[in-house]
């Protein structure tokens, strides 16, 4: 009825925003501490981590409340100015050029700053576990002398040797491993998100946001 005063989404808003805090706050807890005992070392990590957050935080926040207050409508008008003219563009065509494009900027950065190996102790033990999938085996036999070959982020257990992560990454890899080409998996996958983000973006806030994230 035109006589009704709309909701008063207040509350709610109030009660969505304390629970962005809670969960944000709760990043900084030391769980670590509370739950077990902890290394010197890594409670110096820990509290580094935090005071970079408290200092940089603040100022990030800062400036763009500025930037709202000083120059918003300014930056509301590049804003529509922008999203209108990605709008113009064909929704296929753009969501293959950007995932085309993000397959080729990651392949490129594999090839000349990594040159197709893995570079962290995570993706050498899941590449690892690839390598066991692609050999058609869950597990491989542990060595007899395990000390002298075993790397973090692997397991040695009743004889049997394997990664300590969820199969699914490697199981991909080991796809890649069939075809000789393991190291394109990941570009081919972050390509793919490309294309997801620019789905959800224009599903969820119109169709040149999701460009535009993408």
């Amino acid at each position: 009825m035109s006589g009704e005063r709309p909701p008063n989404r207040k509350p709610q808003s109030i009660a969505l925003l304390s629970a962005a805090i809670v969960i944000a706050a709760i990043a900084f807890l030391p769980w670590s501490v509370w739950l077990g005992e902890i290394r010197p070392e890594e409670l110096a990590a820990y509290r580094a981590v935090v005071r970079t957050w408290l200092i940089w935080m603040p100022l990030a926040l800062g400036l763009g409340a500025l930037l709202a207050v000083f120059r918003g409508d300014r930056l509301d008008a590049v804003y529509e100015r922008v999203g209108g003219g990605l709008v113009a563009v064909p929704a296929r065509s753009f969501a293959l050029v950007m995932g085309i494009a993000m397959v080729l900027v990651a392949a490129l950065l594999s090839r000349v700053l990594f040159a197709h190996n893995p570079h962290l102790v995570d993706t050498i033990a899941q590449l690892f576990q690839a390598r066991i999938f692609a050999a058609g085996a869950l597990t491989a036999p542990a060595p007899v002398d395990i000390e002298f070959f075993a790397a973090s982020q692997t397991v040695e257990h009743a004889g049997r040797w394997f990664s300590q992560y969820p199969p699914g990454h490697p199981a991909l890899l080991a796809v890649g491993l069939v075809f000789g080409l393991p190291w394109l998996v990941n570009p081919l996958f972050a390509g793919g998100t490309v294309v997801m983000v620019y789905a959800a973006g224009r599903r969820l806030l119109g169709e040149g946001s999701g460009k535009l994230a993408a």
